[in-house]
């Protein structure tokens, strides 16, 4: 056999075994999205029609009771800037505690565990920390009265101006839970001095300690400012798994007169039963999009999308109604917005999927789509997640089908959707191709048959 000839031959076999399996790839969000539908010639004829959409300013969200915080400023160079405040309650980890004759604090600290940066991780952040100005009622599951992300707390007295490098370490078990990444912030010693190791030993005050109720009106919980040189959004979880009795807390260690040699740990504790909210602010003076002045009529090139209650994106299906008299049955409708490329930059991720609303004026709240009832997986079945097209490029795509019948066949249904960022999980963003975008733009894609 001639050698060149055998060995043209495996390479042809290997050439298209690599191209087999590269077209048959594909990403975990998008398997069995097109699982009812091998064949898209079984949907019918494809009509596809270009979609009018722009930038518009986000609600606000509700960030009390969730399980993790944000604090910190980051500088997005498409986004421009979003600060995050943040507030957390704590509880005696012992009431009615007797530190012993004499104690004095040795040093007080309060403990992030399993951290998040997002941008610079290796700049310095400084905190401002207060005393809440403001008591919040103790209550099972937290807080029970909704706090939104473009709200407000009083604040009290300045407890520490905290400036640190947010690097994980290990931190040791608590109890029967394993250890965690994290790290510790310095607080003031001699405000703990003050405010737990001496007044739980005056009688003016010794009853502030007698129960949790009695506490969080007594000490109001931590506020954390962020300052505008921060080059960071620091994300920490406030509770260690599903326990109920440990998470952050402040680590007080003091001494007394009886033991001058090992010092002795005190902790408040936050748990289930408390309070934790975050505030967001977005100053887009020196962002990419002018978001007074997007083109809601004709649209625009590029639509942008961010989490913590930043922007969102319209998008408007025109010609629709138009369709009505047309006698066609629409089997299947899909939308498909492309990721922009080279949009995405170091430290800061893009969404990992989008939600669906209508949104008939702003002044209504906005509703899930009725698709997003499906039985077969409800808002899972309309998609939205970050996936990969044929070519490899990232996308969104959203199962639209019964939202663009109701569109065509029913009155008084709106064709402007929201799409929108899942809120509080991370910080992070898109920025998607638009309307007229030559290379690759947002299309409504739908399938039907003329009978």
């Amino acid at each position: 056999m001639n050698i060149l000839s055998f060995y043209f031959k495996i390479a042809i076999i290997v050439i298209v075994a690599i191209l087999f399996f590269t077209a048959c790839e594909k990403d975990n969000a998008d398997l069995g999205f097109d699982d009812r539908f091998s064949n898209r010639a079984q949907l019918g004829t494809l009509m596809e029609i270009p979609v009018v959409g722009w930038t518009h300013i986000g609600d606000s969200t509700r960030t009390s009771g969730g399980d993790n915080q944000f604090v910190g400023t980051i500088q997005d160079p498409i986004f421009g800037r979003t600060a995050a405040d943040a507030y957390i309650q704590f509880e005696l980890s012992q009431t009615n505690v007797n530190f012993g004759p004499g104690a004095i604090v040795d040093s007080v600290n309060f403990e992030v565990i399993m951290p998040t940066i997002f941008g610079n991780e290796k700049a310095p952040m400084t905190l401002n920390i207060y005393e809440s100005g403001r008591a919040i009622p103790r209550s099972a599951g937290g807080f029970d009265t909704a706090v939104y992300s473009n709200g407000s707390l009083d604040i009290g007295e300045l407890i520490s101006e905290a400036t640190f490098i947010p690097t994980p370490v290990q931190l040791p078990a608590v109890g029967n839970l394993l250890p965690v990444q994290g790290f510790r912030i310095p607080l003031n010693k001699d405000y703990f001095q003050s405010k737990i190791i001496d007044a739980s030993a005056d009688p003016a005050t010794s009853g502030e300690f007698a129960n949790n109720a009695s506490f969080v009106n007594y000490f109001k919980g931590l506020y954390f400012e962020t300052v505008a040189t921060n080059e960071a959004l620091l994300q920490w979880n406030v509770l260690r798994g599903s326990s109920s009795t440990s998470g952050s807390r402040i680590n007080i260690y003091y001494r007394n007169e009886n033991n001058d040699t090992t010092a002795s740990l005190f902790t408040l504790n936050h748990t289930v039963n408390n309070s934790v909210f975050c505030f967001y602010s977005h100053d887009y003076s020196s962002a990419e999009f002018d978001l007074g002045n997007q083109d809601s009529v004709n649209g625009e090139e590029h639509f942008f999308i961010q989490a913590l209650a930043g922007v969102e994106t319209r998008i408007r299906f025109e010609g629709l109604k138009a369709l009505r008299d047309s006698g066609f049955i629409i089997n299947y409708a899909e939308l498909n917005i492309p990721v922009r490329s080279g949009s995405l930059v170091s430290g800061i991720a893009g969404l990992n999927s989008l939600q669906v609303f209508t949104r008939p004026t702003d002044a209504e709240v906005p509703q899930r789509i009725k698709d997003s009832d499906e039985p077969m997986g409800g808002q899972t079945h309309v998609g939205g997640n970050l996936t990969r097209n044929e070519v490899r490029r990232l996308n969104y795509r959203f199962r639209l089908t019964r939202h663009i019948n109701e569109i065509i066949y029913k009155d008084n249904i709106p064709e402007t959707i929201s799409l929108r960022a899942i809120q509080n999980q991370a910080y992070q963003r898109s920025v998607l191709n638009g309307t007229g975008f030559n290379d690759d733009p947002a299309t409504l894609k739908i399938y039907y048959t003329k009978p």
